[in-house]
């Protein structure tokens, strides 16, 4: 194949290129993957298809399966841009579809995993000091504790599923979250003190 059997306008190679396709390509469903190959039976043909593809600015790739040598794209930018170029636009812009649909799947996913951890952490470190404090009160009784350890213990005993945040606003007037953070850890200080 010739680059002057094709002339240099677009709408040409378009049309060639489109008929290179039907003969002898395909694209996969890209809910599943994105791919498009097309297989050619006679690999002398290959080069000269493959140069005029890459000519015309789609950096398609090239592998031998067998006997047959294929031209292949698995990136979906490329895919859209080849099919586009041929004239099946409304297939790129499926693509370009399902592409967003599992991008925000994805977001989506990332983001309830995220805030799932998240909670995860909060239950078990609510736990954690609600066991500290059970401990406090059994071996020394809140009336131990200092007034502002007093109250701490009170309101994580009082709210245990309460994020950090929510718990310094609980408090007259609102602590910091290292604030907090300093008087749970005094707490969990105490408690160490009594397992000992």
């Amino acid at each position: 194949m010739k680059s002057s059997i094709v002339s240099g306008n677009d709408n040409d190679a378009g049309a060639f290129l489109r008929g290179v396709f039907v003969c002898c390509g395909s694209v996969t469903d890209p809910n599943k993957e994105y791919h498009l190959e097309l297989v050619l039976p006679l690999s002398e043909r290959t080069e000269p298809l493959h140069r005029f593809i890459t000519e015309h600015g789609m950096a398609i790739k090239r592998t031998q399966r067998g006997k047959t040598t294929v031209l292949y794209a698995k990136e979906s930018e490329l895919i859209e841009d080849f099919l586009t170029y041929i004239g099946a636009g409304n297939h790129a812009l499926e693509i370009m579809r399902v592409k967003v649909e599992k991008d925000f799947r994805n977001r989506v996913n990332r983001s309830v995993n995220c805030d799932n951890a998240n909670l995860d952490k909060t239950v078990a470190a609510s736990e954690k000091v609600r066991r500290d404090i059970a401990l406090i009160i059994e071996k020394a009784g809140l009336k131990s504790l200092k007034p502002e350890l007093r109250e701490t213990a009170r309101l994580r005993l009082d709210n245990p599923e309460s994020s950090l945040s929510e718990l310094c606003a609980m408090f007259d007037p609102p602590i910091s979250r290292s604030g907090l953070n300093h008087r749970l850890k005094k707490l969990s200080q105490i408690a160490e003190k009594h397992k000992l």
